[in-house]
């Protein structure tokens, strides 16, 4: 159970990384 727990929490921050990342590109390429 707790092997799933931690998976889940770092596929969570996984895709919160990936939004923040692509966010970021998004903004970026507006800019230039």
């Amino acid at each position: 159970m707790m092997n799933y727990l931690n998976l889940l929490c770092i596929l969570y921050v996984h895709l919160i990384a990936s939004v923040k990342l692509f966010s970021l590109g998004k903004s970026l390429k507006g800019r230039f």
